[in-house]
Parts: C-alpha cells; sequence; structure tokens
C-alpha cells in the first residue's frame, strides 16, 4: 500500500501534494502502514481514505478505488454513520463499538456484517483535530457461530423442557408388543387409551393401523424411520411425537424400545413402553 499511497495524485483532493504533508498525516500514515490489523485514516473533513494491506483485503472489490475517495461516496450505504464518526473525532471525541452489526454491498449484494470498530482523532501540527484513525475487525464468522450455538442450546433446552413437561403429564404410551412376524400388536390399558382404541378391542390384538392414525401428520415419516432404523439394524428405538386425542388436541408421547432377533438375525419381537 505504501507505494499505492505514494503514486496516487493527492493534488486533487484537499491533502495536496504528498511532499508537502504536514509531519503529522505522514506519521499518522506511517503508523496505519505498520499495522497488521485493518487500519484506515480519514483525514479532513471529508474524510478522505488512507489505508494499509489489511484493510484492502476488508474491502474487497473496492479497494484500490476507496483509496484518496471520501469516506461517504467510497461506503454510501452507511454514509450517515461514518459522518457522525467525523463529527464526533472532529470535535475531539472517541467512538467504539463492540460486534456493530451494519449492512454493507458485497458484490453489489446487501449483506449483514458485524465488526469490532475503533476511533480516535488524529491532531495535525497545531495540536487540532484534523482527521480519524479507524481500526476495523470483522467479526461476522464468530458472530454467526456464537447464534447458531445459541440457538442450538435453546432448541436443546426446549426439547428437554417438553420432555419434562410430557412426563410430569404422565405422557407416558404405556407398554406394548409388536408381534414382527405375524405382524400383531398387543398393549396395556395405557396403551389403548393414549392411542384412544375403541373399548371393546382385544388388548392382545390391536390393529396398528389405528395407532398410525393417531400420530400427527408431521411426525409420521419420522417415527416411521425411527422404527425401521431398529427393525434393520438393531438401532435403539427413542421416539417423542404427538398423539391425537379424543377431544381434537394433541398429546407429546415419549416412546422407547427395541427390536429381538433370531440367531438368524431375522426381527422377531418389538417391545416397548
Amino acid at each position: 500500500m505504501a507505494g499505492r499511497i505514494r503514486a496516487f495524485d493527492w493534488s486533487q483532493t484537499e491533502l495536496g501534494n504528498i511532499d508537502r504533508w504536514p509531519r503529522s498525516l505522514s506519521s499518522a500514515v506511517q503508523l496505519v502502514l505498520a499495522s497488521p490489523l485493518p487500519m484506515v485514516m480519514l483525514w479532513g473533513r471529508l474524510g478522505y481514505m488512507i489505508y494499509n494491506d489489511a484493510y484492502s483485503t476488508f474491502a474487497g472489490g473496492r479497494h484500490p478505488y476507496l483509496l484518496g475517495t471520501p469516506v461517504e461516496l467510497g461506503w454510501p450505504e452507511v454514509a450517515d454513520f461514518n459522518r457522525h464518526v467525523l463529527d464526533t473525532c472532529l470535535a475531539g471525541g472517541t467512538l467504539s463499538f463492540r460486534n456493530k452489526e451494519l449492512v454493507l454491498l458485497r458484490d453489489g449484494v446487501p449483506e449483514n456484517v458485524w465488526m469490532d470498530l475503533y476511533y480516535s482523532p488524529v491532531a495535525d501540527d497545531q495540536g487540532r483535530p484534523a482527521g480519524v484513525m479507524a481500526m476495523v475487525v470483522e467479526t461476522t464468522a464468530h458472530v454467526i457461530s456464537e447464534r447458531r450455538r445459541e440457538a442450538a442450546e435453546y432448541a436443546y433446552r426446549a426439547d428437554n423442557e417438553r420432555v419434562r413437561l410430557a412426563l410430569n403429564a404422565g405422557a407416558l404410551l404405556g407398554s406394548f408388543v409388536w408381534d414382527i412376524e405375524a405382524n400383531v400388536l398387543s398393549g396395556d390399558e395405557r396403551f389403548a387409551r393414549t392411542y384412544s382404541y375403541p373399548t371393546e378391542h382385544n388388548l392382545a390384538d390391536l390393529p396398528s393401523s389405528i395407532a398410525e392414525s393417531r400420530i400427527h401428520p408431521d411426525d409420521r415419516s419420522w417415527v416411521q424411520e425411527q422404527v425401521d432404523q431398529a427393525v434393520q439394524n438393531g438401532a435403539p428405538y427413542n421416539a417423542e411425537y404427538r398423539v391425537l386425542r379424543p377431544d381434537g388436541s394433541y398429546l407429546w408421547v415419549l416412546a422407547s424400545g427395541c427390536c429381538e432377533f433370531n440367531e438368524q438375525g431375522k426381527a422377531l419381537r418389538f417391545p416397548g413402553c
């Protein structure tokens, strides 16, 4: 970036020819160039931009256009924000932001980004604020990762709470046995009540179609998938789903079981509760 800054025609800006820059400006530019972190200096009331290699990477396709450009023209989508920065720091104030959310155009597409931003005034040779030193560290990946982790933790806690409430409400299925070879389902009274089997049904011969029809439509394919895995490879069966009640509401239930196989590996029985 030092070569680009030296080659730029600064005489077309308020900064004037680079060979006649005040010592304060030249020193500040050296500080920017020496930093491994993304840094940009905004000089003058318009905030002409002078930045280092790390900031050019952050700027993406706007580099090298941003060099020597007033900040409000270089980043028009956040012009009001940068005007506030200039007004505050040129008045002697400082600003800092942690995980500041901004919407920037990247490849012409608006994108939400998060950044740690630090702004402080830079004095001229007379000791008056004449520019703004800015450090810009993008934290987008970290913020998104944290939000995903928090969402996963929330979902985990919500699932645990739902199970706890279901158990506290006595939402256990009751016990059942599926004779896979004969395709006969049997269960205790609680199982029959959970699935609203008519009272005249023999508990030793319960049509599986009735139980299946009581499961919430959105849960059926997933429950069937858990059953299939248990039958095909002996995986433990654990399923939480909704069962239709006679009043039209749904009850969350928690079911578990396992498939029993003969010596040849053929599925025989599927007891559960």
